[in-house]
């Protein structure tokens, strides 16, 4: 296994490899990633499963209330119960990354 260090790909990143994968125009391409982080995030927010197949599974964790302690000034803070996304990676996904590290 090769140690590499993992580099950081930005939107416009995706969005220049998916106008060349899909043969589009970068503007196109732009606008459809905005697209759909807006369809993707409407749907967390309205608290329903996003299954990607060969992805995974997105949700909303629900998150105690716990009381927590400001390091700076050591007062005790209560974190109100709040929902969290979630992501747990397909087993596809999880696979290629895997064989991927291997090699």
């Amino acid at each position: 296994m090769t140690a590499s260090t993992p580099r950081t790909i930005y939107e416009g990143d995706l969005v220049r490899e998916l106008s060349v994968k899909a043969g589009v125009s970068e503007r196109f391409s732009r606008q459809l990633l905005l697209a759909w982080k807006e369809v993707f995030g409407a749907h967390l927010v309205a608290n329903n499963r996003v299954y990607l197949m060969g992805f995974g599974t997105f949700w909303n964790k629900r998150v105690g209330a716990k009381l927590l302690r400001n390091p700076g000034t050591g007062a005790r803070v209560r974190v109100r119960a709040h929902l969290c996304p979630a992501w747990k990676p397909s087993d596809v996904l999880k696979r290629r990354v895997r064989e991927a590290s291997e090699k």
